[in-house]
């Protein structure tokens, strides 16, 4: 059970309005979400740097929702959030010291002591409070005095405080020195290549990217401040099913990437050993799933299986001759562990998976002599007005071994797409040329060009 305090440190770098709200269903049981508020729109960016990544063993979607969308889910749920108050008749010299300890019983989240026209101390403070019972605590000091004079101390709502600190809480913040040929991709899947990076940025040219998967982040570097601006564009787009924010960088994050790319460096060398000292098994599934599923719940529903000495790959989405929808799945186990066990808890998913097939188990470091992947950008004609039928007429394309990857459309303009299709190629030796030429004698198709072997 995820707990208010884990959440609130999940969320570590937002400024959280209140409390967390997690929403329980009818019977009174946590119900799987949770909502929070927060004070301002940079807050909601850095929450949604934590989409995707993990709270204990599974991974946490975050998105955005309307006010009145708050107020229906946490209605008979909220709990102490009217905490904010307001201190009149303050001395021109007080600080937010000064405060804390006139208000020395009560806990504080946040002082603002606002300033007049002239940018000068108007006399008054606003103080967020972590509960209802610290507003009434503060309330006890009314008219008790900090220094020489008598503070009056009232209660306001929350709409008052923000509206009141807006303008103060904006101007302490300190301003930051941004590069202007840096950005930061976060919540990348943990399979996103160089490549995926570049179509991602299709628009931008690309002088180096440095990928840390541990963060699910990476760190491009652009010609110019106009290739930046075309990157940030990107913001909240999808990469791989995963929502990726795409944010400036600072000049002194910019100064320590030599560091980052040796630790980087180091990182990936210890773990390259690591995988070459423990001996392993690659086990390969074939996942049929049961009718109206959706397909990327399914596959993260079986990533989320949790063997001690598993690790799961990344995972492929492919539809059968029979169009039935089905999930290649790999995995990297210890010697000891049978493909049969990995089966079993596969199928126990009963509202996902009709049934599993073990596909085949080689040792580990021969498993790249096995199989072979490609990739392809296809180009429908101009004429073709839904490019996604072309897509389904180049998965119907049947050569002996190749498994079809799912696909997806890359936005050229506001209306047209171009294909990107991968495909699995097993125990043949088909190549990627031949896939090319078989693809381009489709009607539909213009121009196919292969971007990876």
């Amino acid at each position: 059970k995820t707990s208010e305090k884990e959440i609130s440190k999940f969320l570590v770098d937002c400024n959280i309005v209140g409390n967390v709200v997690i929403i329980k269903n009818e019977h009174g049981k946590p119900s799987g979400d949770a909502v929070v508020k927060l004070m301002e729109k940079s807050d909601l960016e850095k929450a949604h740097k934590c989409h995707k990544k993990y709270i204990h063993e599974r991974f946490i979607e975050i998105e955005e929702i309307e006010s009145d969308t708050f107020n229906e889910l946490t209605e008979g749920e909220k709990t102490q959030e009217t905490a904010y108050s307001k201190l009149s008749g303050l001395v021109w010299t007080a600080t937010e010291e000064d405060i804390k300890n006139f208000l020395h019983d009560c806990k504080i989240r946040e002082v603002v002591i606002t300033t007049n026209e002239r940018g000068k101390p108007s006399g008054n403070a606003f103080v967020h409070f972590a509960s209802k019972d610290d507003t009434e605590k503060a309330k006890a000091h009314n008219r008790e005095n900090l220094r020489e004079r008598f503070v009056i101390v009232e209660e306001i709502e929350e709409e008052e405080y923000m509206k009141e600190t807006e303008t103060d809480r904006k101007s302490n913040q300190p301003s930051k020195d941004y590069s202007c040929s840096h950005v930061k991709l976060s919540g990348l899947p943990r399979s996103s290549s160089e490549l995926d990076i570049q179509v991602f940025l299709k628009n931008c040219s690309i002088k180096n990217i440095l990928i840390m998967r541990k963060d699910g982040e990476a760190i491009v570097e652009v010609e110019s401040s106009d290739d930046q601006a075309r990157a940030l564009i990107c913001h909240n787009s999808t990469l791989g099913g995963s929502r990726i924010t795409v944010n400036k960088l600072e000049k002194i994050e910019v100064s320590k990437l030599d560091e980052v790319i040796e630790q980087t460096r180091r990182e990936e060398n210890r773990a390259e050993v690591e995988r070459k000292e423990e001996k392993q098994n690659t086990f390969k599934f074939c996942v049929k799933l049961k009718a109206a599923v959706d397909e990327d719940d399914a596959l993260e529903e079986c990533k989320e299986i949790v063997i001690d000495g598993v690790t799961w790959g990344h995972g492929n989405l492919i539809t059968s001759v029979d169009k039935k929808s089905e999930i290649e799945l790999e995995c990297t186990v210890r010697d000891e562990i049978e493909s049969e066990v990995i089966q079993k808890e596969i199928e126990k998913l009963i509202d996902f998976v009709e049934h599993v097939v073990i596909i085949g188990k080689e040792n580990h470091e021969n498993q790249n002599q096995q199989k072979v992947t490609f990739k392809f950008v296809i180009k429908p004609w101009d004429n073709i007005s839904d490019e996604r039928e072309v897509l389904e007429d180049c998965k119907d394309v049947e050569l002996d071994g190749v498994i079809w990857d799912k696909g997806e459309m890359i936005p050229v303009s506001s209306c047209k797409s171009r294909i990107q299709l991968g495909c699995t190629v097993e125990d043949t030796d088909t190549n990627a040329e031949e896939i090319q030429k078989e693809l381009e004698k489709l009607n539909s198709v213009e121009d196919v060009k292969i971007i990876q072997l």
